[in-house]
């Protein structure tokens, strides 16, 4: 990847909570005139935070840590945009949940206003926003035996 597309693609995840927080307002104060462009300007952050999903996808896999388990390498691969920013991941995983939380007045206004397609169109964002969470920051979902992998990672990281 080009390092002058890291640079754009990090100022992109600085703002993406307050471009979060302005879509999901202006979604709903649209939902109550026209709930199909209210998911439109949804969209805006569902497409910023899929773009920062793939190109989280597009970093190299880390070479394995010979001190490491076999887990804990194996996070390290699945998660290597969160274990290189967890900054970033943490960002990501709050706009993500505020994406969430913005669809639920946004659907009940639809619904009010007789658009009944509504409740599939956020159904859908769900599905895709769930695991774009997992994936941004995996810190809130971890199973016991994860939760020991991230601490042996974070273990080795800091010696390093």
């Amino acid at each position: 990847m080009p390092e002058h597309l890291i640079v754009y693609i990090i100022k992109l995840i600085n703002l993406i909570i307050p471009i979060q927080i302005i879509s999901g307002v202006v979604a709903i104060i649209i939902s109550l005139f026209d709930p199909k462009l209210s998911y439109a300007v949804v969209s805006i952050t569902l497409v910023i935070l899929i773009f920062t999903w793939l190109w989280g996808k597009a970093i190299p896999k880390p070479e394995p840590i010979p001190e490491l388990s076999d887990m804990a390498n194996t996070m390290r691969r699945k998660f290597r945009a969160y274990y290189i920013s967890p900054n970033d991941g943490q960002k990501c995983s709050c706009a993500e949940s505020g994406l969430m939380l913005s669809l639920i007045p946004i659907t009940i206004i639809a619904c009010i206003n007789n658009f009944w397609w509504s409740i599939a169109i956020s159904g859908i964002i769900f599905i895709v926003t769930g695991p774009l969470q997992r994936t941004s920051n995996p810190t809130n979902f971890m199973s016991p035996i994860e939760k020991l992998a991230h601490n042996e990672i974070l273990q080795v990281q800091t010696h390093v």
